[in-house]
């Protein structure tokens, strides 16, 4: 009897949710959504930095064998 409790007051909370979220207005114009989206150029640099990490890191960690 709990679990159909719950599972009640669960549809009837998801249910309310959805019908406030009709009407919500958005609060940003679509201009200022394009300009948080736009890849920014200085963005790169984190990735860029990090191939080069590993890429030093993997290079410096071999040795050449000695001959036998």
């Amino acid at each position: 009897m709990k679990k159909y409790v719950i599972a009640t007051l669960l549809s009837a909370s998801l249910m309310s949710a959805a019908a406030s979220a009709d009407t919500l207005q958005p609060t940003m114009s679509a201009q200022d959504v394009r300009s948080q989206i736009e890849p920014n150029p200085t963005h790169l640099l984190v990735p860029i930095m990090f191939m080069m990490m590993i890429l030093i890191a993997g290079a410096g960690g071999t040795t050449p064998a000695a001959p036998t």
